[in-house]
């Protein structure tokens, strides 16, 4: 998951994975210069969270995308 610390849509998508017991890599795009470059080249639009699961990108949070991008 590319994300910040002050996104409150990111920290969402954190808890939700937490609770899920989904395992995943989190980058800070403000902290990691080679993650927000591999953000932007993901997410041309700049908006966080984008989660990537395999070749799927997702733009935003949504329970329901991250489950079916898993299944």
């Amino acid at each position: 998951m590319y994300s910040t610390a002050w996104c409150g849509v990111c920290k969402r998508a954190r808890k939700y994975f937490q609770e899920a017991g989904i395992s995943f890599v989190e980058y800070d795009v403000d902290e990691n210069a080679s993650a927000r470059a591999e953000y932007l080249r993901l997410n041309p639009r700049r908006s966080v969270p984008t989660i990537k699961v395999g070749d799927e990108v997702i733009v935003g949070f949504s329970a329901q995308a991250v489950n079916a991008a898993l299944d």
